[in-house]
């Protein structure tokens, strides 16, 4: 694993994460506002869609050795994740959004964003009182 300074490629990974979670915010907010707009149509992230390709995809990983008890596995850099916004056209042209599924997709979004804020805090507080340790 590569360490960028004082954070390791998890925080970074984290962050992108809430960047993406704050578009999807706004494209469902976005979506909500235009429920009686004619022909408008929903617009959402194709992340989960990505992702999920990417896993059933079968990668070689290399494994580099670095020290004789030490293993190391090369990832993809921080912010490798690049969604693709969709439309969501209806059947009848006219407006996509269905305000039920967009308000269930915002409050999804929100408790997946609350998780990461929760996550990026808990890292925070593990490099906290490892420095706090060494004060004793």
């Amino acid at each position: 694993m590569q360490f960028n300074g004082l954070f390791d490629n998890n925080i970074f990974l984290l962050e992108r994460m809430l960047d993406l979670k704050s578009l999807r915010h706004d494209l469902i907010a976005s979506n909500i506002a235009n429920v009686d707009t004619p022909h408008y149509f929903s617009k959402d992230l194709d992340f989960d869609r990505k992702l999920l390709s990417s896993l059933e995809e079968k990668e070689e990983i290399e494994i580099r050795r670095t020290h004789y008890r030490h293993l190391s596995i090369d990832s993809a850099p921080p912010g490798h994740i690049n969604p693709k916004i969709i439309s969501q056209i209806s059947e009848d042209g006219l407006n996509s959004v269905d305000i039920d599924r967009e308000m269930t997709k915002l409050a999804e979004n929100q408790l997946m964003y609350n998780s990461l804020i929760k996550m990026i805090s808990w890292k925070f507080n593990e490099m906290k009182a490892a420095i706090s340790e060494g004060r004793r």
